[in-house]
């Protein structure tokens, strides 16, 4: 999954600074899973740093910068796969 929140935008005249906040949950499915004997999780939290910028009434995108906060990942046994399949938390 991937969710986007805390956006924050600011106006100067014609340009525009946004920053927006994002978390990524990925299973992953090789090395060990794909033996069959374990699942991976990982977790990535991020942050986009916009800048746009209006010419003739319109605004445009200009930049984006990408800034990586934190990541972790937890591989767990195959057992625990079908609770996460139900959307069960592993911690």
């Amino acid at each position: 999954s991937h969710n986007v929140s805390n956006i924050l935008a600011v106006r100067r005249g014609d340009t525009m600074f946004a920053e927006s906040y994002h978390v990524v949950r990925e299973t992953l499915a090789g090395g060990e899973f794909a033996a069959g004997k374990a699942i991976e999780e990982r977790r990535v939290g991020y942050r986009y740093l916009d800048l746009f910028g209006r010419s003739d009434g319109q605004w445009r995108f200009i930049s984006r910068e990408t800034v990586n906060d934190w990541s972790w990942r937890v591989r767990r046994p195959k057992e625990d796969y079908a609770a996460l399949r139900r959307g069960a938390p592993l911690w």
